[in-house]
């Protein structure tokens, strides 16, 4: 099969659903698919078209593929026979692959890898910019879905909240990943950090994330447990914002801010930390629960996520509904460390499971 991904973001950005591209990307062409990158991308190869963008203002790593190229794209995928159109995330690139198969007739596929309705009021000025806005964004996204063949859903929650609010039937498929590869590993760092009890936050450090929170009720936890540090480990615009508010909560030195961390050293991170931490609401999945799972590290993560699919609380981690249950939770999971067992969970998230899901999906619309 000949597949073509549309995206409005790419490498060097480092989130949740450039992992899933690269991982799908990847394993398509082990099994003998061709894959070929639509979208501002700034690497070079013959199964790229790199198209014209601006930055974004408020997030500058953040391109924005404003121009209009749909001859160049048209010509693109005539040229290589494509013959499924495979569209992840929402922005002009979805739009733009809309256009095209219009033209061509070509299948369409959509991954919803990203709540825009919540992102959006941490970018709306005001409430009435947030409610116009959303109210023209869900007539706007409910068209473009009828538009695709199929919409792929990384959750059953998430696939839930389509179908209610849209009336569209999605198709689950989670971001897969490697399960040899992330697995508890002995590392060095732990002698780094041995008379420390870990949370570990793992992602992008930006405002929708909540790390607020994080930040908010550490010093309930550190009054049960003083040794207890919290290691943030990624980067992202508001990096500074948060090291100021740590700062000035006199926390500079329970907060260690890594910047950014590659991927072959996470496996150690993971495996380090006493628990995970997720504060945020702003998830479809939950990438880094999955990762820290699967190297056998609870997670402590909000009940009304779609991340309480694999989160079973007494064995794979912890729910919370308020702040308090936040730092309570946290605090019971360090004392209880050893009663977690929950690599067992991640399982069904392999990248194979993962592939084979997603042929499925693709055999039935390419004839």
């Amino acid at each position: 099969m000949r597949i073509a991904i549309f995206t409005d973001t790419y490498l060097p950005i480092v989130n949740g659903k450039i992992v899933s591209i690269l991982s799908i990307k990847e394993d398509l062409e082990k099994s003998g698919n061709e894959v070929y990158l639509i979208g501002p991308i700034k690497e070079k190869g013959n199964h790229i078209l790199n198209l014209k963008f601006i930055n974004s203002f408020k997030y500058p790593e953040y391109t924005i593929a404003i121009f209009p190229d749909l001859f160049k794209i048209l010509k693109f995928i005539r040229k290589n026979k494509i013959e499924l159109l495979h569209v992840h995330g929402i922005g002009f690139m979805s739009i733009k692959a809309a256009l095209i198969k219009i033209k061509t007739g070509l299948p369409m596929i959509t991954t919803y890898h990203m709540d825009i309705f919540y992102m959006l009021s941490y970018v709306a000025k005001n409430d009435m910019i947030y409610n116009f806005f959303e109210k023209l964004g869900r007539i706007i996204l409910k068209r473009y879905f009828l538009r695709n063949d199929v919409v792929i859903a990384p959750s059953n929650i998430t696939k839930s909240e389509i179908k209610n609010e849209f009336g569209i039937d999605a198709v689950t498929i989670p971001t897969g990943i490697d399960i040899e590869y992330f697995k508890h590993v002995n590392s060095k760092l732990k002698m780094k950090y041995s008379s420390n009890k870990i949370v570990l936050y793992i992602g992008r450090i930006e405002k929708e994330k909540n790390i607020d929170l994080l930040i908010k009720i550490s010093s309930d936890v550190l009054k049960e447990i003083p040794e207890c540090i919290f290691l943030i480990v990624g980067s992202g615009s508001d990096e500074d914002f948060y090291k100021k508010i740590v700062a000035e909560n006199g926390l500079k030195s329970k907060f260690i801010f890594t910047g950014y961390v590659n991927k072959n050293k996470l496996p150690e991170y993971y495996s380090i930390a006493d628990v995970l931490a997720i504060p945020s609401l702003f998830e479809t999945q939950g990438l880094s629960a999955l990762e820290s799972v699967a190297c056998g590290t609870p997670v402590v993560c909000d009940k009304n996520t779609p991340l309480k699919e694999f989160i079973v609380p007494g064995n794979s981690g912890e729910l919370f509904e308020n702040d308090k249950e936040f730092s309570e939770k946290l605090i019971y999971v360090i004392k209880n460390r050893d009663k977690y067992k929950p690599r067992e969970y991640s399982k069904k998230y392999s990248r194979e499971n993962v592939l084979n899901k997603t042929l499925s999906v693709y055999s039935k619309l390419i004839v």
